[in-house]
């Protein structure tokens, strides 16, 4: 191995512990942040959470891991899904949206 594999190895070492730590800082700031954040992909004809955080979130009796993966209809009553899925429809095509 010569000088330059050596060096590069160190950089791709150096990057990639900055990279875990920027990821560590970005989750931090979601889960203590006084709202909510949602991300949520569209599936088999459902919306299904991928990330949850903040502390509106628990104050609602909820963890990350009660929605993460989850259909809507599988954490919350049929008629509360179905008013929220209209929401998660309007975010879905396009654009953020606020609701009560």
């Amino acid at each position: 191995m010569n000088a330059l594999n050596v060096n590069d190895n160190k950089i791709d070492l150096e990057l990639k512990k900055l990279l875990e730590n920027a990821q560590i800082e970005l989750q931090d700031a979601f889960r203590k942040q006084l709202g909510m954040i949602f991300k949520f992909v569209f599936h088999d004809g459902d919306f299904v959470h991928t990330l949850a955080y903040g502390e509106l979130l628990y104050k609602i009796g909820f963890t990350p891991e009660t929605l993460i993966g989850k259909k809507m209809s599988e954490v919350l009553p049929a008629a509360e899904a179905k008013r929220k899925a209209y929401f998660y429809q309007r975010a879905w095509e396009g654009g953020r949206r606020c609701y009560v």
